[in-house]
Parts: C-alpha cells; sequence; structure tokens
C-alpha cells in the first residue's frame, strides 16, 4: 500500500499563503512598534506620562505580549510541527505562560487605571484572551486536538487585535473616533471568536458538501 505524505501533497499555494499571512502579521507588528508606539522613546511625550502611573506593570504586560506576538505564527509551521514536535509543544508552554501573565495583568491595568467607559470592551478582550488560552492548553491535555486547534485559534485572534486595532485606526481610518475605535474592538472581538470556527468547520456548512460515512 502506497502511504501519502500529507506534507508533501499539500498545494504549493496553500504553504506560500501560510508564509505570506506570517509575514505580513511580522510586518505589520513590527510597523506598529515603530509607529503606534513610538512614544516611549519621547520623555514628554502625553502618553507616556499618562502610563507612567502603571508603568511597573506594564513592562511585564508587553513583555508577555510581546513573547507572545512572536511565538504565535510560528505555531502555525506545520514544518515544525511536524519535523520537531518537543520544539512545537514548548513554544506552546511559553506562549500560554506569556499569555497569562499579560492577559492577567491587562485586565488589571484596566480596572486600576483606565476610565470606566474603558473597562468593557478592554476588560472583555483581555479576559477573552485568557479564558481561550487556558481553554486551548486544557484541550490539548486532554488530547482533543480539534478543540485544542479552535480555541487557540480564538487565542491567536485575540493577540493580533493589538496589532490590527492600531494599525487600522492609524493608517486605515485616522479620522476614526472614540465610538468608532470602541466599535472596531468589539468588532475583532467577535471576528476572533468565529472565524476559527468557519475555518476549522466552514465545509460542514455547505449545502452541497458530499454526505458520506
Amino acid at each position: 500500500m502506497t502511504t501519502i505524505d500529507l506534507a508533501k501533497s499539500r498545494p504549493a499555494p496553500a504553504i506560500w499563503f501560510k508564509r505570506a499571512f506570517g509575514g505580513g502579521l511580522f510586518l505589520l507588528t513590527l510597523a506598529t512598534l515603530v509607529t503606534h508606539e513610538a512614544y516611549v522613546l519621547r520623555p514628554n511625550d502625553p502618553l507616556l506620562i499618562h502610563l507612567a502611573p502603571m508603568k511597573w506593570w506594564l513592562i511585564p504586560h508587553i513583555l508577555g505580549g510581546t513573547i507572545a506576538f512572536l511565538v504565535a505564527p510560528l505555531q502555525f509551521s506545520t514544518t515544525i510541527r511536524r519535523a520537531n514536535p518537543a520544539l512545537h509543544r514548548w513554544l506552546g508552554r511559553l506562549y500560554v505562560v506569556s499569555v497569562i501573565i499579560s492577559s492577567i495583568l491587562s485586565v488589571w491595568i484596566v480596572l486600576r487605571f483606565e476610565l470606566p467607559a474603558n473597562w468593557a470592551v478592554m476588560g472583555t478582550m483581555g479576559g477573552l484572551w485568557l479564558l481561550t488560552t487556558v481553554f486551548a492548553w486544557l484541550a490539548i491535555r486532554s488530547r482533543d486536538i480539534r478543540q485544542h486547534q479552535l480555541w487557540i485559534g480564538r487565542s491567536f485572534g485575540l493577540t493580533f487585535t493589538f496589532v490590527l486595532t492600531r494599525i487600522i485606526p492609524d493608517f486605515v481610518l485616522p479620522h476614526m473616533d472614540y465610538v468608532g475605535v470602541t466599535a472596531l474592538y468589539w468588532g475583532f472581538i467577535v471576528a476572533s471568536l468565529v472565524l476559527p470556527d468557519i475555518i476549522l468547520n466552514g465545509r460542514a456548512l455547505l449545502p452541497w458538501r458530499s454526505r458520506t460515512r
């Protein structure tokens, strides 16, 4: 019987799409750090002054978030997962620990230092970031690969909202007001929860799919 290597039989466009997607996320993250977060290099910047009281909470929060951003694209790599599963697992553990630290601190920072008007959207994002990541970890501990993929996809989506919610108001819609930015945050929260399910299970929704046992 001939054994088919799924990695080798994968269509080339799919491989290049994943690489382009990962490279795009990296470039977006870099652009965000260079533009939106450049205030850290300006001592008299009003935003830096606003953040000064919470700086000791922000440092581990930002460190954990940065590690999560760097590790998440690597977890999409089929090559790493197949060729070095131990590395994939250790990177996954690093991602989970980083997100747990960063998400808990994000909720604390929001409740302690932000205006009450921001509590709902920012607190929800931080709380869901924590829950989806913990659920993904529990699923893989139970050897439930499908549920793990679903929950880690939601976690990754919430991770990358950090980039998208800064890039879009800065470059795509620079005149967006507070209401628009808040709606944008809610939109990305919903998309992060729904899109992974559509990507993994979307074929089951097609009315013309083959119904075979």
